[in-house]
């Protein structure tokens, strides 16, 4: 029996349930807080939907460029290992967990940009190499960016123990930004569940937070680092109706490449809450550091600009944005475009299948030509036709010959196709379509407005 594919998405919620992305914190550090065997602190009150900014904080320079070429003079953890530890190094992130008693001030140390993101309410000023101390206030759940430092101290200068979470956001590399298509970010589909904390053009820092038995909105995350406040138990819902449940302790830290399409549901008997750390730049030094707006991209989308463009290696999946529509790419001259307008109720996915159908399946005289395909999203008159592209320098020809694509759907079972039953109960029929040659693109193109999803075929048929 012939089914859809659903690999990518279950392999991204996988990820969440456990600690992907290239973790290497020391798992038994990551369980708790502080002290070791010690409890973490309750988690801080969730933001107001204009979250206010903290009182006092150090002076952010503009000149990022500069700011990004200095090098710290110690790492903390080796300078100050009774006040830092790590929690996740990622490739985009290093978390760390600070903790100071009071009137504790840890050793000379410096770090990259960050942001900080308060756990308790902190009073404390921040020593650099100027000699004037720097002013801290923050109350906790409040959060600020700060560029890369050489060397400084900091003092806790509270009658509290103070505790915060040190995000690093690591220079040179690239962030992971939401999958081109998506436009269900997670504030805008679940605002009641995610409060923005601060953001600017380095980071954006959400607070989460789910009642017993809640579930948020389909949403879509790009990269980022989620830190759990308290313990999860709690059932991720992919757009095709898979699921996974996943359990972490308060205090875990884990990083996470971009998920689609998901809902959140908190299974447990508690509230669940947790902080995501969201980077934009792609690196500290260029000029400016603005968010990028997602893929590049080539081919037209029928819609005033070019398609956000996905790519993969033999299979891309999306959610695709109504708004934008999208290009999918997976290699070996093989594209589809979907342009802005038509809307798809699920995460598709196109990629390349070696479920061959055999010539006679297809049609009668019917001869295959390359790879066979799969696009799995369904629809029926669609207002703007999907693109079908195989690379070619020119529209091939055969006398006699026609080249054509035929798309697979699911049918009335006959005794000619019983044999060949789909995933739905039905069985598999095709239907021959057109190509044309676009000079543009620089492909054969097949279009239709009512999908099959289920395989695609170009080929030849007698004219």
């Amino acid at each position: 029996m012939l089914r859809r594919s659903t690999t990518p998405l279950i392999i991204a919620l996988s990820c969440f349930a456990i600690a992907c992305g290239g973790s290497t914190a020391d798992p038994s550090a990551s369980a708790t807080s502080g002290a070791e065997g010690e409890a973490p602190p309750p988690p801080p009150p969730p933001p107001s939907d204009a979250p206010e900014a903290p009182k006092h904080v150090p002076e952010v320079t503009t000149n990022t460029a500069a700011a990004a070429q200095v090098v710290p003079v110690a790492d903390p953890i080796e300078a100050s290992s009774d006040v830092y530890k790590v929690v996740l190094d990622s490739p985009r992130m290093r978390i760390l967990e600070g903790t100071w008693k009071p009137g504790q001030r840890d050793k000379p140390h410096g770090h990259p940009p960050l942001v900080l993101y308060a756990l308790t309410d902190l009073k404390a000023l921040g020593h650099g190499e100027s000699g004037d101390p720097v002013k801290v206030e923050v109350r906790a759940g409040q959060a600020f960016f700060q560029n890369a430092v050489k060397s400084h101290t900091f003092e806790n200068v509270g009658k509290k123990k103070a505790k915060a979470l040190i995000v690093e956001l690591k220079q040179g590399v690239d962030p992971k930004p939401m999958p081109d298509g998506h436009s269900l970010d997670a504030v805008s589909a679940s605002p009641a569940v995610y409060k923005r904390v601060f953001e600017d053009q380095h980071v954006r820092v959400l607070h989460a937070s789910w009642d017993p038995g809640v579930m948020d909105e389909m949403h879509a995350h790009p990269g980022l680092a989620a830190y759990f406040l308290t313990g999860i138990k709690a059932k991720l819902h992919g757009a095709l109706g898979q699921t996974e449940d996943i359990e972490q302790p308060a205090g875990k830290a884990l990083f996470q490449d971009p998920v689609r399409g998901h809902m959140f549901e908190n299974t447990g008997k508690k509230v669940a809450q947790m902080v995501l750390f969201e980077p934009k730049a792609p690196a500290f030094g260029g000029a400016g550091s603005a968010a990028p707006t997602g893929g590049g991209a080539t081919g037209g989308s029928g819609g005033g600009g070019p398609l956000p463009l996905e790519e993969g290696e033999g299979e891309v999946a999306s959610f695709v944005n109504q708004t934008t529509g999208v290009k999918m790419d997976i290699g070996g001259g093989f594209t589809v475009e979907i342009p802005a307008g038509n809307k798809f109720m699920t995460v598709v996915t196109f990629a390349k299948t070696r479920e061959r159908p055999s010539n006679k399946l297809v049609a009668k005289d019917f001869s295959r030509h390359a790879a066979t395909l799969m696009f799995d999203g369904f629809e029926k008159n669609l207002p703007k036709p999907i693109l079908i592209g195989i690379g070619m320098r020119r529209m091939p020809a055969k006398a006699g010959q026609k080249f054509v694509m035929a798309m697979e759907r699911s049918g009335e079972c006959t005794k000619a196709n019983r044999k060949h039953e789909l995933d739905d109960g039905g069985c598999s029929i095709w239907e021959i379509l057109p190509t044309e040659f676009d000079e543009e693109r620089g492909k054969v193109i097949g279009k239709t407005n009512n999908p099959g999803g289920y395989r695609l075929q170009f080929g030849w048929m007698p004219e």
